[in-house]
């Protein structure tokens, strides 16, 4: 199943694999409560593996997830490259409608990649192949869409202030963040100049998350040490570096062991904190395929650890978003594609 979803991705991507249900083993004072999965949870005849054209006949099921929003009146909107179609739950899973379709007419897709929502709650997909921003409305109507001249490869994007944001791949010296302008298409603002840390992991394709929050502030997050820059009002702030407790110590021994540190995602919450994923992953000449340890950390608005845990038997891929209620959406490959929602919560879970 991992290679099957690795094939259908091909590119860094929001995607976990987790073994059975999804409960992070905390690492501190922070656990992830469970609060509902959007896409398959029940089959008839769950012992028949279903392959990807069952699953096309499957109305509400997933072919693979590329990402997952929640919508301003609490549906969740969720990317399914495989079936080229944004699928559309309510808050507790059930399915109701999707839009999208493969081709290259208004509101199609050929190979869509990322979903986000704006700030005016419509929904923005980022098509590389047909190098398009599509924006729909909430029923999955075709607003508006822009293709771009010219868009590097792309493994981060948001939209605020009528611009389309892009983190690249991390190949190379340059700017990590690129803006274009949805009314003429045209690259507008570029920041985040990469440090030489930063450069000299891109070959383990460790890239940058970027989110915004509602003031419109673009926020990004690099790769290592990790430092998270702010753009607001054409200027460039930053807010701090080895902000994560699990990533410090990276690049150490003189050289001989390297920790590369990739976020994976980050989201603002509705109170201001940030939610984000990243791996760490212990490398040394005889070991060069040593496995990654994904952690998820929050952090207060002045950057301050409010808690992590680390994600065990997970393979994180890509992103990360967050509810209105400051719940978590986590795009999953369990046994099937599925969204899972859940709650951030500190210290023990308590019985009764």
């Amino acid at each position: 199943m991992r290679r099957f979803a690795r094939r259908l991705c091909g590119q860094l991507l929001l995607a976990v694999l987790v073994a059975s249900q999804l409960v992070a083993q905390s690492a501190g004072p922070l656990r992830l409560d469970p609060v509902a999965s959007y896409g398959w949870t029940d089959l008839s005849d769950s012992t028949r593996p279903l392959s990807v054209t069952d699953r096309r006949l499957q109305a509400g099921e997933l072919g693979s997830v590329n990402g997952a929003v929640e919508g301003r009146n609490g549906e969740v909107f969720v990317l399914d490259p495989v079936n080229k179609k944004v699928a559309v739950f309510d808050r507790n899973g059930v399915y109701l409608h999707a839009f999208g379709g493969d081709g290259e007419g208004p509101g199609e897709f050929r190979r869509p990649s990322r979903i986000t929502n704006g700030p005016d709650g419509s929904i923005y997909v980022w098509d590389p192949q047909l190098k398009r921003v599509s924006q729909f409305s909430a029923d999955g109507k075709n607003l508006s869409q822009r293709t771009l001249p010219t868009v590097p490869n792309t493994v981060g994007f948001t939209v605020a202030n009528n611009r389309a944001w892009f983190v690249r791949l991390l190949l190379g010296r340059g700017l990590a963040v690129r803006a274009f302008d949805l009314t003429s298409g045209m690259a507008v603002d570029s920041f985040a100049p990469l440090t030489e840390n930063e450069v000299s992991i891109s070959g383990f394709g460790a890239p940058g998350s970027i989110t915004s929050n509602t003031s419109g502030e673009i926020i990004y997050a690099g790769p290592f040490p990790i430092t998270l820059r702010i753009w607001s009002g054409g200027k460039m702030t930053t807010a701090g570096t080895n902000r994560f407790p699990a990533a410090r110590g990276v690049m150490s021994d003189a050289g001989v062991r390297n920790t590369p540190v990739s976020m994976r995602g980050i989201a603002v919450r509705p109170d201001g904190s940030l939610a984000a994923v990243y791996s760490t992953s212990d490398i040394t000449p005889a070991n060069f395929h040593a496995p990654l340890k994904f952690w998820l950390e929050i952090l207060a608005p002045n950057g301050r650890s409010l808690g992590k845990t680390e994600l065990q038997k997970v393979d994180f891929f890509g992103g990360i978003s967050a509810t209105a209620n400051g719940d978590l959406l986590l795009s999953v490959t369990d046994e099937y594609p599925q969204v899972r929602r859940v709650r951030v919560a500190f210290g023990p879970k308590t019985t009764r």
